[in-house]
């Protein structure tokens, strides 16, 4: 679990700085990068979820035994 966390805050990490370079190269507008910056957070938010429920099924799982 602690190296899919990982991969992901760096992954997301990664997009972000990206994101802030294109603007700074003026490559995207600032209202592209709030776009990206928001469907960045969107799928965050489904993955934070997705791992959430997964963790809550594996200890109803562990408090079988």
């Amino acid at each position: 679990f602690y190296r899919i966390h990982f991969f992901n805050k760096t992954m997301i990490y990664f997009h972000l700085h990206t994101i802030k370079d294109l603007v700074k190269e003026k490559e995207i507008s600032e209202d592209e990068a709030r776009r990206a910056e928001d469907e960045i957070q969107k799928l965050t938010d489904k993955y934070i979820q997705q791992v959430d429920a997964l963790l809550e099924e594996k200890e109803k799982d562990l408090m079988e035994f």
